[in-house]
């Protein structure tokens, strides 16, 4: 055991004499030590903002989708009817078209 602690001695008294300790070098080192935290943070960011797209398209973008339907269908049931389509709430409105093209477009992606 003493064989042991004498060598481990013997390895830290070579490193503190190779080593230069200084300021500029303790800074270096402290930012060099904070680098992969940073890098966690920003992959751990990353993968919840994928998180959120992802559950986005799983579960609102088909309510809206649904929704969006029977709106426009409404919508030519009114205009067949109907020369005069009320203004209120329950319109097609252009922006109920952008998650008939999205659905659509990740049908497409999916099915070709």
């Amino acid at each position: 055991i003493s064989n042991d602690t004498s060598m481990k001695s013997k390895w830290l008294d070579y490193l503190n004499s190779v080593q230069e300790s200084n300021y500029d070098t303790d800074k270096q080192m402290e930012e060099f030590v904070k680098v992969p935290s940073a890098v966690e943070a920003l992959l751990s960011f990353g993968f919840w903002i994928c998180v959120d797209s992802f559950l986005y398209t799983l579960a609102i973008l088909p309510i809206r989708f649904v929704w969006s339907c029977l709106l426009l269908i409404r919508f030519a049931f009114l205009r067949l009817f109907n020369s005069h389509v009320a203004d209120g709430p329950f319109r097609f409105h252009r922006r109920h078209s952008y998650q008939l093209i999205q659905v659509s477009i990740i049908y497409s992606i999916y099915k070709y």
